[in-house]
């Protein structure tokens, strides 16, 4: 839940900040790596071999991480 908090406060912040265009783009798209990042490891797993790629994405298996989580609790 904090990661979802910090993400939103973050986009919020580099959309505020009133730099130039392209240091917007640039903070966006590094943002924007950064929610896909946390989809991936914590919604839903999109990392798999290029081969299997088509395959196993649409299985939409749980991230290894969540898996690991939940059997700690």
């Amino acid at each position: 839940m904090l990661d979802v908090v910090l993400l939103a406060v973050c986009l919020v912040g580099v959309l505020m900040t009133g730099s130039g265009a392209s240091a917007l783009v640039l903070c966006l798209l590094v943002w924007a790596s950064e929610a896909l990042e946390y989809v991936n490891y914590f919604v839903v797993r999109l990392s798999y071999p290029v081969a299997t790629w088509f395959a196993l994405v649409g299985r939409r298996g749980r991230p290894a991480l969540v898996r690991d989580l939940a059997r700690a609790r």
